[in-house]
């Protein structure tokens, strides 16, 4: 039933949907055209600057058709002219292109590109074509931006979906003490997510993402019991070790780590929305079917992920899954800070 579902949809979603007008888009296009048409006419002023300059060159020093700013041309030229061969220097001038005449033929060339963009319509694309110019649009900045949304998914998967296995298997919870845990951090993020809401109107989002991402860090390694680490148990777990994770130091942990890592998620696409291309906001490849794809691939490697630290050691379970979710944070934080400037 829910294959027929499913495939009664996508020949629906295939036959009838069209892309919306988006006039934001739109209007963001315009004025990146308008930003074209003044280089393009800025390049035009140079130009002519050049061509006037290199006329007065010519008139100035008959035997110089063409002054260059390169200080080694000119010194060659001095030279040769010190030297007398005045000949050869004609000869040089007379018979090549000028470096002014390269400049005026790369300004004219440049002009061409940029009023073509205004004017030209681009012939229909094949879908490698577009895939190609979708990769050529992915720039480093949104690079980052979906590593960091990739990590913040697989570090969230690592907690949600192994705490039925940590709990039953360290603290012999049940389904209800588990559901309700979910339930009371479900509740926070709403609340807090409107809070990092309000708090982006006075912080930048490069602020918040350091703000939230140690946060985070300090609840994974909330997580993580150095007892097991020296002198494990057979048993549950080290009670009575004041540095094991008790069932309270679990759950805060749990909570700081849960309520932070899924308000990240906003700032990221607030980050992202500031530094993709207007290329990607449109068509089938777009940052949204980028970000759809980083997304499901970051669950899909933390459910990867559990079920082979569980094949390794469910005993040891808990350190296996958080040591590395404290190590992929904290090369988060290190990246936002590396890369502070272009987020």
């Amino acid at each position: 039933l829910m294959a027929t579902i499913w495939t009664v949809f996508t020949l629906l979603l295939v036959v009838f949907f069209r892309d919306p007008p988006r006039y934001g888009l739109e209007e963001q296009k315009r004025l990146e055209a308008a930003s074209r048409a003044a280089m393009a006419e800025e390049l035009s002023d140079h130009s002519q600057r050049s061509r006037t300059q290199s006329k007065d060159a010519s008139r100035s020093s008959p035997g110089i058709r063409r002054m260059t700013t390169d200080d080694t041309v000119v010194g060659d030229n001095l030279k040769a002219a010190e030297d007398g061969n005045h000949d050869d220097l004609m000869t040089m001038y007379s018979g090549g292109v000028s470096v002014w005449d390269k400049d005026d033929d790369a300004d004219s060339k440049m002009m061409g590109r940029l009023q073509d963009g205004d004017t030209k319509e681009k012939p229909p694309e094949s879908m490698w074509t577009e895939f190609k110019s979708f990769l050529r649009y992915v720039t480093f900045p949104v690079r980052l931006c979906l590593c960091l949304l990739f990590a913040k998914v697989f570090v969230i998967e690592a907690l949600v979906s192994s705490t039925s296995s940590v709990t039953k298997n360290r603290f012999q919870w049940k389904v209800k003490e588990v559901g309700t845990l979910g339930f009371v951090n479900g509740m926070t993020v709403i609340p807090l997510s409107m809070l990092i809401g309000r708090l982006s109107m006075s912080y930048q989002d490069r602020q918040l993402m350091i703000g939230l991402l140690l946060v985070g860090l300090l609840g994974t390694t909330l997580l993580v019991d150095v007892t097991d680490i020296m002198h494990p148990s057979p048993e549950l777990y080290n009670w009575g070790e004041t540095l094991a994770v008790s069932p309270q130091r679990y759950v805060a942990g749990y909570f700081l780590t849960y309520v932070s890592i899924q308000s990240f998620e906003g700032v990221i696409g607030s980050t992202l929305s500031k530094v993709i291309p207007t290329a990607l906001a449109s068509g089938t490849l777009n940052s949204g079917l980028l970000a759809t794809l980083v997304d499901t691939f970051g669950r899909a490697c933390g459910d990867l992920f559990i079920s082979f630290m569980g094949s390794i050691n469910i005993r040891q379970l808990l350190n296996l899954l958080f040591i590395p979710s404290v190590i992929i944070l904290l090369l988060c934080v290190i990246s936002v800070r590396r890369y502070y400037d272009i987020l």
